[in-house]
């Protein structure tokens, strides 16, 4: 995951392994991931699916990073 975001930083790439990290439990992980998107990106970009953002996995995963809102 870390090679990917090191070699492609884009902010989906970035949003989405912080996505992949909260699937396997891993907050710290899924955290440092959100750290390190561009500013005023919120992460939701990796959220998205044919059928939009799916919100509730979005903050589900947010608070697992430690994350309030």
């Amino acid at each position: 995951m870390h090679d990917l975001v090191e070699l492609y930083p884009t902010a989906w790439n970035v949003s989405h392994m912080a996505q992949m990290a909260c699937e396997i439990g891993d907050g710290k992980l899924a955290r440092s991931y959100f750290e390190v998107l561009p500013a005023g990106d919120d992460g939701r970009s990796g959220w998205n699916s044919g059928s939009g953002t799916n919100t509730t996995k979005y903050r589900e995963c947010r608070s697992t990073a430690g994350y309030t809102s």
